[in-house]
């Protein structure tokens, strides 16, 4: 009787025989080969950099670097603010104006720089026009003085001309009031509203330009592109304005007029 094809006789050189079995380390029972290394694992910081590219890690860093810049301006700014040249118009008699005015601009550290203006009128227009800070109005037939502020235009520089003001008169033996001339409105406390409207703009900004880099790359393929860009960031930037302008005023009312 023939073998049927595709049997393998055991004398036949191709036959893979009978099947050997395995022994510990990866070679076979009776196998002269050298036995196959098992996969050495891997090191923390080959794990780290397979999870996390050089590239992610620059940009961690950037934004890492970015906030210490944002606590340090904000936080350098305001924790120990020193007032430093802010603008003061002085109204007093011609012979008593000048030396007022040297006075005022020689004090340590200059606080203050003041000039002279013609008349209180004057001075009150300097004061609505942003000219200078404050005006102080000097009464040569009392004690007491007055000084012209506007908070709205800042109330921590308004503040610090009272104070600074308020210290040099003291030294003088003399008293000042205060009259706040273009005062904030009242839902907007401390005059803060616009800072925060300006941050809060800032920061949408930035988080748009982010986004589109991240999503679309950083640098447009072509001229088309980089229009179709400029096009999405314009409508954004009218978009957030007109948000930003109506919550402030119509919706929370705390700056309203034009």
């Amino acid at each position: 009787m023939g073998i049927p094809a595709g049997v393998r006789t055991a004398g036949d050189p191709q036959s893979p025989g009978p099947a050997t079995p395995e022994q510990p380390g990866g070679t076979a029972a009776g196998s002269s080969g050298p036995p196959v290394a098992p996969g050495k694992p891997q090191g923390f910081l080959s794990q780290f950099w397979d999870a996390v590219s050089v590239r992610t890690v620059c940009l961690i860093i950037g934004v890492l670097l970015l906030q210490i810049g944002f606590i340090l301006s904000y936080v350098g700014a305001f924790h120990s603010p020193t007032p430093h040249r802010i603008p003061l118009a002085v109204v007093a008699p011609a012979p008593e104006s000048g030396p007022i005015v040297t006075k005022l601009n020689l004090i340590p550290s200059a606080p203050l720089h003041a000039t002279a203006a013609p008349s209180q009128a004057a001075a009150r227009r300097l004061i609505r026009d942003d000219t200078v800070s404050a005006a102080l109005v000097i009464n040569p037939a009392a004690k007491t003085d007055t000084l012209l502020i506007a908070s709205a235009a800042g109330s921590s520089e308004a503040s610090a001309a009272e104070q600074v003001i308020t210290a040099v008169e003291a030294s003088q033996h003399r008293s000042v009031t205060v009259t706040d001339i273009v005062p904030v409105q009242p839902g907007d406390y401390r005059g803060l509203t616009g800072f925060y409207l300006v941050v809060g703009w800032s920061v949408g900004g930035y988080l748009v330009a982010a986004l589109l880099g991240i999503t679309s790359g950083a640098r447009p393929a072509t001229t088309r592109r980089a229009l179709n860009r400029l096009i999405a960031f314009g409508s954004y930037a009218i978009v957030s304005g007109l948000a930003g302008a109506i919550v402030v005023g119509p919706v929370l009312g705390a700056l309203t007029g034009p």
